[in-house]
C-alpha cells in the first residue's frame, strides 16, 4: 500500500527538528509493518459470500457504489 520512504517523508515534514530523525525513520517502519497484518480479499472470495443478485445494487450500499463505478479495496486482518 505505502512505501517506508513515503511514510518517513511526510513524517519528517511535519516533525522535523521536533522529533529525532533516526526516531521518525523507526516509527515510519513501524507503520509500514502494519501492512503485514492485513491481507486483501478478493470480490469473487467464496469468503465474502459474494453472490450475483440484480437486487444488490437497490438494497446494499457497495453494491450501488460499485454500479456507479467505485472500486473497493476489501481488507481483513489476518489470523494469528
Amino acid at each position: 500500500m505505502v512505501d517506508e520512504k513515503s511514510v518517513a517523508e511526510i513524517l519528517h515534514k511535519e516533525f522535523s527538528g521536533i522529533v529525532d530523525e533516526d526516531k521518525i525513520n523507526k516509527i515510519a517502519k513501524q507503520i509500514v509493518e502494519l501492512e503485514e497484518e492485513w491481507e486483501e480479499l478478493k470480490i469473487v472470495d467464496k469468503e465474502m459470500g459474494w453472490r450475483f443478485s440484480v437486487q444488490c445494487p437497490d438494497i446494499c450500499y457497495l453494491g450501488e457504489k460499485a454500479k456507479e463505478g467505485d472500486v473497493f479495496k476489501i481488507l481483513r486482518k489476518k489470523r494469528k
